[in-house]
């Protein structure tokens, strides 16, 4: 899954985009990469037990993408679950 999250990463990054959309693109990609990037983390940790950071780091990185993309992510990880 890690190998298929990579080049997932690659090909979304590899697509040229032009006219008004060069900007709100540019953030989006930059976002979906960083997602990408978290669900692997999260994905090699799938032989273990994943940590609260392998999930905060997760969802930050899919709030970001909602945000490029326009909408509302949710909120930061609750503070007082980060030890559970």
């Amino acid at each position: 899954m890690a190998a298929a999250l990579m080049e997932l990463r690659s090909l979304t990054l590899s697509v040229e985009v032009t006219g008004d959309d060069v900007a709100r693109d540019l953030r989006f990609r930059a976002a979906l990469a960083e997602a990408i990037g978290a669900a692997r983390g999260l994905a090699l940790a799938s032989s273990s037990q994943p940590t609260a950071w392998d999930l905060g780091h997760t969802q930050a990185g899919v709030n970001a993408v909602l945000v490029a993309a326009g909408r509302r992510g949710s909120g930061p990880p609750d503070a007082s679950s980060a030890g559970a």
